[in-house]
């Protein structure tokens, strides 16, 4: 009684071994950029910010002319 899912499981196993170490590596790299990505939006908001505080400052010199 279940030696076919026994011998199955062990052959799918073996087949997909490569596939399932190719996954893992998939899944750390996304883990990865996941934190660069965090890192971009943070520079890209304060750089947002820095641009706002220029205009601010720009329109307060041409308002003041």
């Amino acid at each position: 009684m279940n030696v076919f899912e026994g011998v199955c499981a062990d052959s799918i196993k073996a087949d997909f071994t490569d596939s399932i170490t190719e996954m893992d590596r998939s899944h750390s790299n996304v883990g990865g950029m996941i934190g660069n990505v965090g890192e971009q939006i943070s520079r890209l908001n304060q750089y947002k910010a820095d641009i706002n505080s220029k205009l601010t400052a720009l329109r307060n010199e041409l308002n003041s002319i």
